[in-house]
């Protein structure tokens, strides 16, 4: 029985994820970064699809980003991304 899924936009993930988090009102206090490729996504500069990240922080807002750490780390490693 190996059941086989359709592939999810990330944009439907991401405002799955952000919708669950907003619910929570920040109680769940869960930092995220989420990437994919979705292959019809308007943020790539051919209209056709592109990678994707996204930073999702605790009370569901969303940054799509180029490069992105979260967490207790994360201005010491943005600072080495950057």
């Amino acid at each position: 029985n190996d059941i086989s899924l359709p592939p999810a936009r990330v944009s439907a993930i991401s405002r799955f994820i952000q919708d669950k988090l907003y619910e929570g009102k920040g109680s769940i206090g869960a930092n995220l970064v989420l990437g994919g490729y979705d292959y019809f996504s308007s943020s790539s500069n051919k209209g056709g699809g592109g990678a994707m990240l996204m930073a999702i922080h605790p009370h569901g807002s969303i940054d799509v980003v180029p490069y992105t750490a979260l967490g207790s780390g994360g201005l010491a490693a943005m600072s080495v991304l950057e």
